[in-house]
């Protein structure tokens, strides 16, 4: 079995392997680890996306109850637009918090995050 980093014009391999209709073809800069046997065919993939997450948020205990983390919210959104950014994650595991993201618009994606040093 052989491992490599699959070139972006070989994508298109993906296209009738499982997991196809949930996650696409992806677009650089995505890349794709494939695992293929002795004769070429792909037999696992891991596609890495750069991905934009935006935490922590802080807003002091006093002004909890105002209008900073929309303001916040509100002003990463013009700055996400300018840098190109179609979509970004949050994560919490607070309730309240959760509940303050549906208010503002978040789709919950029901998945748990992990995370490993790259080092």
């Amino acid at each position: 079995m052989r491992i490599r980093t699959l070139e972006t014009h070989e994508y298109h391999r993906l296209e009738d392997l499982p997991g196809h209709s949930r996650t696409g073809i992806p677009d650089p800069p995505a890349r794709v680890v494939v695992a293929e046997d002795d004769s070429g065919v792909i037999r696992g993939y891991l596609i890495l996306q750069l991905m934009c997450v935006a935490e922590p948020i802080y807003i002091s205990p006093a002004h909890r109850n105002g209008t900073i983390a929309f303001r916040l919210f509100k002003e990463a959104l013009r700055v996400l637009r300018e840098e190109g950014v179609d979509v970004f994650y949050v994560h919490t595991n607070d309730d309240a918090i959760a509940d303050y993201y549906r208010r503002l618009g978040f789709r919950d994606t029901g998945w748990r995050a992990f995370e490993k040093e790259v080092a």
